[in-house]
């Protein structure tokens, strides 16, 4: 029997920037395509074969994997959800949604492993949330891999705490709008920790509570015994947002599911088409730049005085080869002169060593006002004011008079 051959339609950014709405047979898809590599079409459809049709309450089946055009297209059926990669790309889901949703997918991944299927994942693209705040997995074989960053560091991937780590790393994708970084060793994984809480901590919005941030650096612990147990993830986060403010998953899920997908699938407006001829001729031909007369120098000295802390100070060492000149510019070219050369900014001005910790408690200086108020008054008969101006202006005028009459 020939399969049915699939037909693609426009893109369907709300499950993530590989799919596309499709028609295979007489059933309306979602086709994620592959890369464009040569034998991936029948190393797809072997890996998959297994779990053709596998269908639970938290697994969206996979239809089947079909060539197109020299790709492998995964086709799902076609529903009104959005996968969660449509909930990182724009504003992102509050605090209480983002922990409500890794509670509810975490509880979805344990029956999976339960039913005896291991799910690599998941990513923000492999979780499909529905309107009423239900979600469905996909993704338990298909044309991506895991990014590095969901790996667990300890070493193996299948197990309680792998899976602990991973779900960290989707509370992360979820709270900062991308996965995290890979770290190869102890000092960068407690690096790149640091800069995700840091960045989740800058969120507009409400503060960023203690123990949540406590509840992301356990799950992304980089030694697995001191990630919380996989049976205390799921109340653990619902009890953890349960008074912070805002909607809770299913409201949330009410108004914004049907939102972005509107927004995803709206067709994009086509650009104004211009009657008018161009003219191309100043396109085509650029005028010619002056050449410069003479070749501009700059010359850098350093003065004596200079003391070791200034900023332009040059460093102890060979002295750098002078600047002369700048070449003069080819045609068509523009000069540009940008700063002072780099022989005269090589040194970094250093601090005092007691900036930071000089008490800003003892006695204030005497105000310089003082000083100036306490000289001696001026003289009453020296012109102020108007008076002084025109007085000078008529000396300029004799002192310019002698010189024009005493030396022609």
């Amino acid at each position: 029997m020939t399969s049915p051959t699939l037909q693609l339609k426009e893109p369907r950014p709300s499950w993530g920037a590989i799919a596309h709405e499709g028609r295979w047979g007489d059933r309306d898809v979602v086709a994620l395509l592959g890369p464009h590599v040569e034998g991936a079409v029948e190393r797809s459809q072997s890996r998959s074969a297994p779990f053709v049709g596998t269908e639970t309450d938290d697994l969206l089946p996979l239809i089947a994997v079909v060539p197109h055009e020299g790709r492998a297209a995964w086709l799902y059926p076609d529903g009104p959800g959005i996968t969660l990669a449509s909930a990182v790309d724009g504003p992102l889901a509050p605090l209480r949604v983002a922990a409500q949703l890794v509670a509810a997918v975490t509880e979805a991944m344990i029956r999976l492993e339960a039913a005896g299927l291991h799910h690599p994942g998941p990513a923000a693209d492999d979780v499909l949330l529905g309107p009423d705040g239900s979600i469905r997995l996909l993704g338990l074989v298909g044309p991506t891999l895991p990014d590095p960053g969901r790996r667990d560091p300890s070493g193996p991937q299948e197990g309680a705490e792998a899976l602990v780590y991973r779900m960290g790393a989707l509370l992360i994708e979820l709270l900062t709008g991308s996965p995290p970084p890979a770290a190869n060793n102890a000092d960068a994984h407690e690096a790149m920790l640091r800069r995700v809480l840091i960045r989740v901590m800058s969120r507009p919005g409400p503060v960023f509570p203690e123990r949540y941030r406590d509840w992301v650096a356990g799950m992304m612990a980089r030694d697995p015994a001191t990630r919380p147990p996989l049976a205390r993830v799921s109340p653990g986060l619902r009890a953890l947002v349960a008074d912070l403010p805002g909607p809770d998953l299913e409201a949330w899920a009410r108004e914004e599911v049907p939102r972005r997908r509107s927004m995803a699938i709206a067709p994009a407006r086509p650009a104004p088409r211009r009657t008018e001829p161009i003219d191309v001729r100043g396109l085509r031909h650029r005028p010619e730049m002056p050449t410069l007369e003479s070749e501009p120098t700059r010359e850098t000295q350093r003065p004596p005085e200079l003391s070791r802390d200034d900023a332009t100070a040059v460093s102890e060492g060979p002295a750098p080869p002078e600047r002369r000149s700048l070449a003069p510019p080819e045609a068509g070219a523009i000069p540009v002169f940008v700063g002072p050369p780099a022989e005269v900014a090589r040194k970094r001005p250093t601090l005092p060593p007691d900036l930071f910790t000089e008490s800003v408690t003892g006695p204030a200086p005497e105000p310089i006002l003082e000083e100036a108020t306490s000289a001696e008054p001026l003289p009453p008969w020296l012109p102020r004011g108007p008076a002084l101006a025109v007085i000078g202006g008529l000396m300029c005028a004799i002192a310019a008079l002698l010189a024009y009459y005493l030396y022609g």
